[in-house]
């Protein structure tokens, strides 16, 4: 992945509590940070192998967008990658 390329959202999942838990790929090295619908934010570092997470979110969350923006090394932001979530319960 190269510098500026936003992270992929491999997977967002509803955990048994209602939180969300996010994790995908990006430029090793970067850090993630996720927005939640409710605004809230977690953060991770992408590995070595280009795979980070996952992050989960720290309350249930209601439907709404889940963004995630990677910074590389060099403070470079990218554009959000942005996943639309629906709470089904």
């Amino acid at each position: 992945i190269s510098v500026g390329t936003p992270p992929r959202v491999d997977r967002l999942k509803r955990t048994p509590n209602g939180t969300l838990s996010v994790s995908g790929s990006g430029e090793p090295g970067s850090i993630v940070t996720i927005t939640f619908p409710d605004g809230t934010t977690g953060t991770a570092t992408v590995a070595a192998d280009g795979t980070w997470g996952p992050v989960t979110s720290t309350a249930p969350q209601t439907s709404g967008n889940v963004a995630a923006v990677q910074t590389d090394k060099a403070g470079n932001v990218s554009d959000p990658t942005v996943t639309a979530y629906v709470d089904t319960t």
